[in-house]
């Protein structure tokens, strides 16, 4: 597989990026919960619920509330 440029040149960023562990997660989990809320103590408790349902993979939106916070909840759980 070669993704090319404008110039021809393989884009070497790109083809890493296909190998990436993000890209791997991706495709073992499949899917992707996504959470966008006003409140952080609802997007706590929806990204508890999906990741109790068996959701590998869980997003908090940048547009929802708090979404700095919440992400560094989760992460210390």
């Amino acid at each position: 597989m070669s993704i090319i440029d404008d110039f021809g040149s393989p884009q070497e960023s790109a083809i890493s990026a296909l190998r990436s562990p993000w890209l791997k997660m991706l495709r073992q989990h499949r899917a992707i919960a996504v959470i966008r809320t006003d409140s952080m103590d609802l997007s706590l408790q929806l990204a508890k619920v999906a990741i109790e349902a068996g959701m590998g993979l869980v997003e908090i939106t940048w547009n929802s509330g708090q979404p700095q916070e919440t992400i560094a909840h989760l992460r210390h759980q």
